[in-house]
């Protein structure tokens, strides 16, 4: 009997040790935009140039967490929604409306489809500053961790 508490036993602290390093969070800072946001333990980044900051974590089953600026002094709240149809149509993703999404003084909209059949979050997000506004994609198979990555972006 004893045997069996003493295996319980272990299988439940390494259960916990497993959570745990599942549930780890990593801050990064995308330095050409002064971006910063929280992504999974395990993230990889794959590219971190002025035109694009992307990346992924196998084991959050983020597929692609990417943010690209979009330069363009036109984009305002008004002509936001066109904007992001056009801008998820040339990405693969078919989108016919959009939600308003605000956070960290970001305001902007954002939208739930597909792309390739994987479930995505694409946004359009104007820049606080008025300065540059921002397109964040996360292609997922983990709403939560897709949604704390998106709800974490904040310019410092």
């Amino acid at each position: 009997m004893s045997k069996n508490v003493f295996s319980t036993a272990v299988f439940f602290i390494l259960s916990l040790f497993v959570f745990d390093a599942a549930q780890a969070q990593t801050d990064y800072t995308w330095e050409s935009y002064g971006l910063s946001f929280t992504v999974p333990a395990g993230f990889s980044e794959t590219a971190n140039t002025d035109e694009k900051f992307e990346g992924k974590s196998d084991n959050a089953q983020i597929h692609l967490f990417g943010i690209y600026p979009i330069n363009d002094a036109s984009l305002t709240e008004d002509n936001l929604k066109e904007a992001l149809i056009e801008m998820a149509a040339a990405s693969g993703m078919d989108v016919e409306d959009a939600d308003a999404i605000e956070f960290n003084g970001f305001s902007g909209l954002y939208a739930e489809g597909e792309i390739e059949g994987v479930p995505t979050f694409f946004a359009c997000m104007l820049d606080p500053n008025g300065e540059l506004n921002f397109i964040v994609t996360i292609v997922h198979n983990n709403a939560d961790a897709a949604l704390n990555i998106m709800k974490s972006i904040q310019a410092e």
